[in-house]
């Protein structure tokens, strides 16, 4: 396999939620200022790109580079990942798994690096697959052994529906590490296509299953989780005419949004506990 030389490690853009009273942002190209409530200090923070809170998701392909940097890594056999963080609330599952969003939008950026954006098929000498991996975070628990609360991280198949109780899910899948390949998840679906259309449609059931996973958040339903991260994959694999094999992966990861932990309430007299 052929490793290609990387020119650009990592790329932060912002995508700017509307203004909230508490805050003020202050837009100025790839720079935006914070203004901390009920004060006068401000903060400048300067990034690769900035979405403008009036910008749609179709705006952020093209102004932060997801679209080109996609094609791009593809067509190079180059790996790349479009990671979304930030807090609760703030538009990244819109962002990432809506429609126009990233993980579709990613589907055809992949066939349009392959050149087949005309016929719409790939070549005899390239394999592309689609995989949907959840990590369902479930509700604290009491351990026997600590007697302290516990989370525990379920993997489960995006491409495989869960049932309205979870029960499908039940044991989760397992990461194990190959001697020569690296860490994989064992048991994972990797779905073939050979058209951007089928690309999409085991994508659009990936997303179906994931959101009906995140519905169940905060039921009470057995196995309901607590909080989702989901990992998007699309895999392309080519052989040159002289044998040469190239690999590459389309990686888009939804993180479950952070709360802020409210303080501890202060003791009588004293510190907060």
């Amino acid at each position: 396999h052929k490793t290609m030389p990387r020119t650009e490690p990592f790329r932060v853009a912002i995508r700017c939620c509307p203004n909230r009273p508490q805050a003020i942002v202050k837009l100025q190209g790839n720079q935006f200022e914070l203004q901390r409530p009920k004060t006068t200090l401000t903060k400048k923070f300067k990034f690769a790109s900035v979405v403008a809170p009036d910008e749609d998701t179709r705006t952020l392909h093209s102004k932060a580079g997801v679209s080109s940097t996609i094609q791009k890594s593809v067509a190079a056999g180059e790996s790349v990942t479009i990671l979304s963080f930030g807090a609760q609330g703030t538009g990244k599952t819109t962002t990432m798994r809506g429609e126009g969003g990233v993980v579709l939008q990613a589907a055809a950026d992949v066939f349009k690096a392959l050149g087949n954006q005309s016929s719409g098929h790939a070549s005899s000498a390239t394999l592309i697959t689609v995989s949907c991996l959840m990590s369902a975070v479930t509700p604290p628990a009491q351990s026997h052994l600590t007697g302290r609360q516990v989370t525990h991280e379920v993997l489960l198949d995006g491409l495989l529906p869960g049932g309205e109780t979870g029960e499908d899910y039940k044991g989760g899948l397992v990461v194990r590490e190959h001697p020569r390949t690296g860490f994989f998840v064992e048991g994972l679906t990797e779905l073939a296509v050979e058209s951007e259309e089928a690309c999409e449609a085991a994508l659009r059931t990936a997303l179906r299953n994931c959101s009906a996973e995140e519905a169940r958040i905060g039921s009470g339903a057995p196995g309901a989780p607590l909080r989702l991260h989901t990992l998007c994959t699309i895999r392309v694999k080519r052989r040159s005419a002289e044998g040469d094999e190239t690999s590459a992966q389309v990686q888009v990861v939804d993180l479950a949004g952070w709360v802020r932990d409210k303080p501890a309430p202060k003791a009588p007299g004293g510190r907060g506990t």
